[in-house]
């Protein structure tokens, strides 16, 4: 997909990381062991934070949302959702390692889009999102790896 504008690429990142957290919820039903249960519940609950993020990001565009953008990420066309149900949903270790790469793939999206921002405008506010993103990835890698 190829987004024509700034609000069309956090629309779609904010979609995506809402079907995420469905998806762990989705999971956490299926799930034997206690570890993996609350790494699921603790990704369940970041993808929710991304997800406000990104709905707190279109509040911020002030009359930037129909920004030019015409950009399409590495993310679009891949079923990042469907990705998840190749893990092996009782190993911490798959299900980590692949929850970190689709926060990657977003992320890297969002570089990308930064980078053919026309705008100095667009540029900040792309990468604003950008560091909002990375922060939180940060904080979860860091919280599973002292839980794990």
């Amino acid at each position: 997909m190829r987004y024509k504008t700034l609000l069309d690429l956090i629309e779609s990142a904010s979609q995506t990381h809402g079907t995420l957290s469905e998806k762990y919820q989705e999971l956490e039903l299926l799930v034997t062991s206690e570890k993996t249960l609350w790494l699921l519940e603790y990704l369940n609950r970041h993808e929710i934070r991304m997800a406000e993020t990104f709905k707190a990001a279109k509040d911020q565009l002030n009359g930037f949302s129909d920004m030019s953008l015409e950009y399409t990420p590495e993310w679009s066309g891949r079923d990042l959702v469907g990705e998840l149900e190749c893990v092996n949903i009782n190993d911490v270790d798959s299900i980590l390692s692949r929850a970190l790469e689709v926060d990657s793939v977003v992320l890297e999206g969002l570089r990308g889009a930064r980078d053919q921002a026309r705008s100095e405008r667009c540029r900040e506010l792309m990468q604003h999102l950008i560091n909002m993103a990375t922060d939180e990835q940060r904080r979860v890698a860091t919280s599973l790896v002292k839980a794990v």
